[in-house]
């Protein structure tokens, strides 16, 4: 796993989080390089495999979707898409973060499932 470090860091981390090397970086690093390459294939294959999207109208519990802005992919606008298909859910978009938002801006982020979390409506 080793030679995907750098790729995956680059996708999941923002350039600006690069710049500051903000130490999340070392250690997710470190995560990625000992993860068993059977433990990571199997994890991309249930990924792959899953399906939600016909069932997302089903969650009756409160539920948040977030993401950051500058998430690779799709990320954002599957965000939007659950939002949308789940009745009165939260979407909040992480402005200047990447795929690990909870780590890149941990204010913010926190900030946004402290909110949820405690909103009494």
């Amino acid at each position: 796993m080793e030679p995907m470090v750098g790729d995956h860091l680059t996708q999941w981390f923002t350039p600006a989080a690069h710049a500051a090397q903000i130490p999340a970086l070392e250690a997710i690093g470190t995560m990625i390089a000992r993860t068993p390459v059977e433990g990571y294939a199997g994890c991309v294959n249930g990924v792959i495999q899953t399906d939600y999207a016909d069932r997302l109208g089903e969650i009756q519990s409160p539920a948040i979707f977030i993401c950051g802005a500058e998430d690779v992919g799709d990320f954002v606008k599957q965000a939007h898409h659950m939002h949308g298909a789940v009745a009165g859910s939260r979407l909040v978009i992480i402005e200047g973060a990447a795929h690990l938002c909870n780590l890149e801006k941990p204010e913010e982020f926190n900030r946004a499932l402290r909110d949820f979390l405690t909103d009494e409506t």
